[in-house]
């Protein structure tokens, strides 16, 4: 009996190994492999030439050292970028020329902007609702999560279905921005984001790491218009037939309600140069007179936001975060940490939530203003990806949000330096 049920496993598990080796993930990640060999062939091929093209390489690097110091970017992009060519010159310099050259990425900004520019004069026009259902995953579901024919599968069901940034066994730099956002629009009069996928755990249907905490905020009226148009935005990056917009907008409201504030919904892109989740992230935080309470899954810090935590709670201010108490990511746990002594010392407060996974991101301060969306704080939400986010002020929801964090609170552990 025993040895039946060995043999079994044995037999499970071999065919587990045998699917990760002929996959099509297992085939990509060989052939980005191969390109990687051969571009470390040709340097040795070079070898014998190095001591002439030694001086060219100086002047380059010299070059692209200035370039880099002089790009409007990130502080901690420039110092990674730097470090990596002084070390290693050639490859750091052909890297960075090639990051910056790379078509791929260079094709979805162009696309990006011209679609922004399409549907820029369709958000104050009148027109009737177009019956159609469209779904869009991220790239990155391919490799584990779905078959990288599902767009055809659900087409069968008359749901039109795309990729966004495919895996391809392709070196590039476009599969570094991905579709992070999470839209859901119906008829153009209600719409839905924060930070939930189409997954069992995040229902707590399918328990992964303990209890799964999210939000996600539905809107009616206007505001549902921005949404729309960030979806018709990511979708038409790759069509080449042009989209009739004004047919997914609804007619706008009569008149404005001063007692439900502003509702304002916003995207953030990698390419317009534009920290949008940061800069809002960073207002709340420097305008805050009583307290900005916090609830993100990741806390990986650039210096910007490191220095307006630190002193918004160096004011007075009363910053509590509330983090995982059962991380998805043990490394990127792990990285948080790293952060949380210098937090602590100057007064942030930092919860981690003891029934599992938070996955939450929201910011709420004062009563009177929050923001509910998809950007973690991390460097990939918010310099690399796609993201969206609606900022409420002066709304009644800021209240409820409110109340979300702190009866979210009632289930964490404080953290001290100790820990």
């Amino acid at each position: 009996m025993e040895y039946n049920i060995a043999v079994k496993a044995g037999k499970k598990a071999k065919k587990g190994v045998l699917r990760v080796i002929f996959s099509r993930t297992a085939l990509i990640l060989l052939l980005i492999l191969l390109q990687l060999a051969t571009f470390a062939g040709l340097l040795t091929i070079l070898k014998d030439y190095m001591v002439y093209i030694y001086g060219v390489i100086l002047v380059v690097q010299a070059g692209v050292i200035i370039y880099i110091m002089n790009e409007q970017t990130c502080p901690e992009f420039t110092r990674t970028w730097i470090l990596l060519i002084l070390i290693f010159p050639v490859f750091g310099c052909a890297f960075y020329v090639y990051a910056k050259l790379e078509l791929g990425t260079h094709f979805v900004g162009e696309q990006l902007k011209k679609r922004q520019m399409e549907t820029w004069p369709y958000l104050n026009q009148k027109k009737s609702i177009l019956e159609d259902v469209r779904f869009m995953y991220d790239g990155m579901c391919s490799i584990s999560l779905l078959p990288y024919n599902y767009p055809k599968m659900i087409e069968k069901y008359g749901i039109r279905c795309k990729m966004f940034s495919p895996i391809r066994p392709v070196l590039t730099t476009a599969q570094n921005n991905r579709d992070h956002r999470k839209i859901c629009v119906i008829d153009g009069k209600v719409g839905f984001t924060g930070g939930i996928n189409l997954g069992d755990e995040y229902i707590n249907r399918q328990e992964r790491f303990g209890y799964w905490k999210d939000t996600a905020v539905m809107l009616e009226g206007d505001a549902v218009q921005s949404l729309t148009m960030l979806f018709l935005q990511m979708w038409n990056v790759t069509e080449r037939k042009p989209e009739h917009y004004g047919r997914y907008l609804t007619k706008p409201a009569g008149k404005l309600r001063r007692e439900l504030g502003f509702v304002m919904p916003y995207g953030d892109s990698p390419f317009d140069h534009e920290d949008v989740g940061e800069e809002v992230y960073c207002h709340i935080l420097n305008h805050a007179k009583k307290y900005v309470h916090i609830m993100t899954p990741y806390l990986i810090l650039d210096s910007k936001m490191m220095d307006a935590l630190c002193r918004a709670a160096k004011s007075g201010i009363d910053v509590k975060i509330i983090m995982p108490g059962i991380p998805d990511k043990k490394y990127a746990f792990a990285l948080a940490k790293t952060y949380y002594k210098e937090l602590i010392k100057a007064g942030v407060k930092i919860y981690e939530f003891t029934p599992g996974f938070v996955h939450a991101k929201i910011f709420v301060s004062d009563n009177d203003t929050a923001t509910i969306g998809t950007i973690n704080l991390d460097y990939r939400s918010l310099y690399l990806h796609f993201e969206c986010g609606v900022f409420l002020y002066n709304n009644p929801v800021v209240w409820d949000v409110e109340q979300d964090f702190q009866n979210t609170l009632k289930q964490c552990r404080r953290i001290c330096v100790a820990d």
